[in-house]
């Protein structure tokens, strides 16, 4: 992982923050270093795609109890459609960062999730 990706911020706790400004910062990390894809996981640090390869770009581990605060306080009113499929697909913008394709899933250790960078330019081959 490249050391200009970690930031103090990193270590602060979900419930402490406010969920779209802790997942607006490493969003924003994420596209201002190309990457393509932020993975959420209980039991596992936050991770990216980078050029291709998953890096961690955190020390803290995610808990079960991170994971479940941050689907019920991302997906809002869509957490019970979640909660009876066990999966939800949804698209997402942060305005001047970029748009997302963002899945979350059920697991047997918990509430996993995937923000896919929606690039705003198609490149040409």
């Amino acid at each position: 992982m490249s050391k200009s990706m970690r930031t103090i911020e990193e270590e602060q706790s979900l419930q402490k923050d406010s969920a779209k400004e802790w997942l607006q910062h490493y969003l924003t990390l994420l596209t201002r270093h190309g990457g393509s894809d932020l993975f959420l996981k209980p039991g596992a640090p936050l991770c990216a795609r980078l050029n291709g390869d998953v890096v961690q770009i955190s020390e803290r581990i995610l808990t079960k109890e991170d994971m479940e605060y941050f689907a019920r306080e991302f997906l809002k009113e869509k957490f019970g459609e979640f909660v009876t499929n066990k999966d939800i697909d949804i698209a997402f913008s942060i305005e001047d960062v970029g748009r997302f394709r963002v899945n979350f899933f059920q697991q047997i250790d918990g509430i996993s999730a995937v923000f896919r960078v929606i690039p705003s330019h198609i490149q040409t081959i």
